[in-house]
């Protein structure tokens, strides 16, 4: 009796968010695309997502998904007033530090580059200092857009945060085609800076009104506090410490010659489609409910939510991971293929798209279980779990880029991801007695992927034997893809049995309509 209407909120929620990201992430796509059209695997494609991607940076290391973490349960506790009044704190303790911080990284931008790519010519670190120091201004305005997020999710508005991203790489996508070849990096660093002040308002304009009933900063005693603060510095060290894994590999990439950075980056794009998109979609639903729960002391719903949660995460990413690495040369084509890119070029993406996407089922899982951290406060785990992830990251990278070249840093990527989870896995067994294993080799679970499996030779067959023209391939998987996450779902006794009552109600309507 549980299942289905927890199953249906979680469609349903899921359905709203994973569109609006999904319109960004196609945008961001659109973004990497023109960016290669624009300059292809060039110096200036590596300044191109140098300015594009530190800023993407710094703030996942300052901020990653801690100010959900940690203000989306404040938020839930508090009254309305109160909500406003941490919402106001909130939003002057982020615009003044990190306003401060971003005069600091603007004096220093040279030695960031130099130190974050120190491959680069020094022709290239100065070009990308001198568009940085623009560019971070938009560090203090996507700081205070996740405190704003953060609220509206809180009050069950998800769909406008959604849509950030895609107004984000709207702007930035018209500003490129637009711009002329001369000076089109010197656009697109204000642009960057514009498209931040455009995001943070539409969401601005969906906040209800904060003096409608109370005024949010007139009570006395302040309601941001330490114990709100040392949990976020914990949350954000995590995230921060996991982002830090595809930048070193971009720092090892830049010891591969002009344009492994843009290569590599182009590829991690791709993978972080159906990441973001899809993957990460349930963790975002299910943290104001979680959070709910873990103050409650609710335990059997808690255990019942993550079960569903792990389980569906595991067949789609799974799904997802083996029609991303069958089709990858296709994918590569159809994103890439049309702009300034060789196909020596196209063939290392596909290449690295392969391997990366068999990392999509850990990723998935790693950051559904770093949420279920979060929502038990339990903070410091994660962080140590990170930190020695990140630190076995960088002779990883050494050992096989020796062998493998730039293929060894997803290599390297995807071992590393696997080992977080499993890591991660046991001790949330140890410390909270939630058993992701057990889930994931139950018999619903093995059904699934069994049917997954099958399927998906029957599909990868079927493209063989098909025309080899990109759309014909794309057609494919798209349609296999659905085709066989819904055998899959069939595969499950409770899931038909929902449907097939489903269908008899509606069966049964009709024919008293025709009656009547």
């Amino acid at each position: 009796m549980w299942l289905e209407p927890m199953l249906r909120k979680i469609i349903k929620a899921g359905i709203i968010v994973s569109l609006g990201i999904m319109l960004g992430r196609i945008a961001g796509f659109f973004r990497e695309a023109v960016i290669a059209s624009k300059f292809g695997a060039t110096s200036d494609s590596d300044i191109a997502i140098t300015i594009l991607t530190l800023p993407d940076l710094f703030l996942t290391i300052l901020i990653g998904g801690a100010v959900s973490a940690v203000f989306i349960p404040e938020f839930k506790k508090l009254g309305p007033a109160d909500g406003r009044r941490l919402y106001f704190e909130g939003m002057v303790l982020t615009l003044a530090s990190f306003g401060f911080i971003s005069i600091v990284l603007s004096l220093f931008s040279r030695d960031i580059v130099s130190l974050i790519s120190p491959g680069f010519s020094q022709d290239t670190l100065a070009e990308s200092g001198n568009y940085l120091r623009i560019v971070f201004w938009s560090i203090p305005i996507t700081a205070a857009t996740a405190m704003v997020t953060s609220y509206l999710q809180s009050d069950g508005r998800f769909v406008v945060p959604a849509l950030g991203t895609l107004i984000f790489n709207a702007i930035l996508i018209l500003v490129l085609a637009l711009s002329p070849q001369s000076s089109a990096l010197f656009y697109l660093s204000w642009a960057i800076l514009v498209a931040s002040m455009v995001r943070l308002s539409s969401q601005i304009l969906n906040v209800p009104r904060l003096f409608a009933s109370n005024n949010p900063t007139g009570g006395k005693t302040r309601i941001f506090n330490k114990g709100m603060l040392f949990r976020y510095f914990q949350v954000v060290s995590t995230s921060g410490l996991l982002f830090l894994i595809p930048v070193i590999a971009r720092g090892f990439a830049s010891f591969e010659g002009d344009g492994a950075v843009s290569i590599l980056n182009f590829a991690n794009k791709i993978i972080e489609l159906p990441m973001g998109a899809v993957l990460t979609v349930i963790p975002i639903v299910l943290l104001p409910r979680l959070a709910e729960m873990s103050a409650n002391a609710d335990v059997k719903e808690m255990q019942s939510t993550v079960s569903l949660a792990a389980g569906l995460t595991f067949v789609v990413a799974t799904a997802v991971s083996i029609y991303f690495a069958w089709f990858s040369p296709e994918i590569a084509t159809l994103t890439f293929g049309w702009g300034n890119l060789s196909n020596e070029s196209l063939n290392e993406i596909s290449r690295l798209l392969m391997l990366g996407a068999l990392a999509l089922p850990a990723m998935g899982l790693s950051n559904l279980v770093q949420m279920i951290f979060n929502a038990k406060g339990d903070t410091k785990v994660p962080f140590v779990i990170s930190l020695i992830s990140v630190v076995l990251f960088i002779p990883l990278c050494l050992l096989f880029v020796t062998t493998f070249e730039i293929e060894g840093l997803m290599i390297s990527n995807t071992i590393i991801f696997w080992l977080l989870f499993g890591t991660q896995s046991i001790f949330l067994f140890r410390r909270h007695k939630i058993n992701l294993f057990k889930v994931l080799i139950s018999l619903d679970i093995v059904r699934m992927i069994c049917v997954l499996g099958c399927s998906s030779v029957i599909v990868m067959i079927a493209s063989y034997l098909l025309p080899t023209s990109v759309g014909v391939q794309i057609i494919v998987a798209l349609l296999g893809g659905v085709l066989s996450l819904s055998l899959a779902f069939l595969a499950v006794e409770k899931i038909r049995s929902i449907l097939l009552i489903k269908f008899k109600r509606r069966v049964d309507n009709n024919e008293i309509n025709v009656n009547s």
